[in-house]
């Protein structure tokens, strides 16, 4: 039956993966077990809900509210789907016994839901007897509702567990938030407490905005007063970046006050200083804004000093070929500052670690030979083309001997 002889030295590993498939069936067998019909003991009180108040969660860093409110889509998503009622049978629904239909749904309450599933299924055991009782008194009304989404929330978070409000509403009484309902913080902010029983309904602006009711623009920001004379609408839009602490229009010119770096004129507004130009010495006091052997380059408001390249003796770019001057051991030529007789990039003493490392791709290349013919003829031509290219670059002695006869040989 076997073209081959079985190995014996893999019976262990044969073993251990039979162990660990039929414990995974069982584990699946008494999963299938647990999440079937509750079974009563002799007292009339089922298994599951001794396992339910057996069970506990880690605490939630959810409000009460949050997390009735996924409750309550959970219910929802239930109620709609035909795991509860058959689209056709919703009218023998009606007659069946109210219990029966609610451990139905109690056995999938929660667990349709991926993020916030611990936060929604803890609050469900805190409140068991709660919703149970909001189910019997309500569910042959919810089938008649269109929008039952609306009716579960409203109904169970908000009117009988009281622990939502409406939206636009907040705290312990559900109290109005200002500007309620169209205009709430007047559109730029949120209010504090907002459909839970919490918060003080104080207004939480947008950035940009202050006051009370966020009617008001913040600092570095400009009223739009278009959008505000044509339907009362408050926007406040950022000042230029020229401008120091407010402005009261669009542009460098809307400023009140420019800001460092920048100079007023009365065509144009507040204008960037270029710190680099020489004409704007004058404005800096006659001092170059760089030390010496560095360039300056503009930006906004600001300017930044970058070092020399090692060739110049002072420079006004950034290279070899922007030097106003060469630096010791260097002359110019063809326009760029270079040195005649470079020193070595490698030193000295870096060739026996390179050539340690060639050594080491081979001894390793000849291992894989003893197992592979042809894996280790690729490798060994990588490493050759990695040697030759490797020298060919090198900045040495012994870089510049081999590209001299890399172009005799191949040139």
């Amino acid at each position: 039956m076997f073209g081959n002889k079985i190995n014996w030295k893999h019976y262990p590993l044969i073993v251990l993966s039979l162990f660990i498939i039929f414990s995974y069936i069982d584990v699946v067998e008494s999963s299938d077990n647990h999440q079937s019909s509750p079974i009563l003991n002799n007292n009339g009180t089922s298994n599951e809900t001794m396992k339910r108040n057996e069970k506990t969660f880690k605490p939630s860093v959810l409000g009460k509210c949050t997390r009735c409110r996924l409750m309550s889509n959970s219910l929802f998503e239930i109620t709609r789907s035909s795991l509860l009622y058959d689209d056709n049978d919703a009218q023998s629904m009606k007659k069946t016994n109210n219990n029966y239909d609610f451990s139905n749904i109690w056995n999938r309450l929660c667990f349709d839901i991926k993020a916030g599933q611990d936060d929604c299924r803890s609050y469900a055991e805190e409140n068991y007897e709660k919703i149970h009782q909001w189910w019997n008194d309500h569910s042959y009304d919810i089938l008649d509702q269109s929008d039952l989404s609306l009716i579960i929330v409203n109904g169970l978070c908000i009117e009988f567990l009281k622990v939502c409000c409406p939206d636009g509403h907040y705290g312990h009484e559900c109290k109005q938030c200002n500007g309620y309902p169209d205009r709430i913080c007047s559109n730029n902010g949120k209010c504090a407490g907002s459909g839970t029983r919490l918060g003080n309904g104080n207004c939480l602006c947008n950035h940009g905005y202050t006051n009370m009711n966020c009617d008001s623009c913040a600092k570095e920001f400009y009223l739009n007063q278009t959008l505000f004379q044509l339907n009362g609408t408050i926007q406040c839009i950022p000042c230029d970046s020229s401008c120091s602490g407010s402005c009261f229009d669009s542009g460098p010119k809307g400023c009140h006050v420019c800001r460092n770096g920048y100079y007023w004129t009365i065509d144009n507004g507040c204008i960037d200083i270029d710190e680099c130009e020489s004409s704007s010495l004058t404005i800096m006091g006659n001092k170059d804004p760089c030390p010496l052997n560095s360039f300056c380059i503009n930006t906004d408001g600001s300017y930044h000093c970058y070092q020399c390249d090692p060739a110049c003796n002072g420079c006004d770019g950034d290279g070899p070929d922007s030097c106003l001057k060469c630096a010791d051991d260097h002359i110019l030529k063809d326009g760029i500052c270079m040195n005649p007789d470079p020193k070595p990039l490698i030193q000295p003493y870096a060739s026996p670690t390179r050539y340690a490392t060639y050594f080491g791709l081979c001894i390793v290349t000849c291992i894989i030979f003893r197992h592979n013919i042809y894996v280790s003829s690729g490798i060994g031509l990588a490493v050759a083309l990695y040697i030759m290219a490797s020298e060919k670059s090198l900045e040495t002695e012994y870089g510049r001997t081999f590209d001299k006869w890399w172009n005799n040989v191949f040139g």
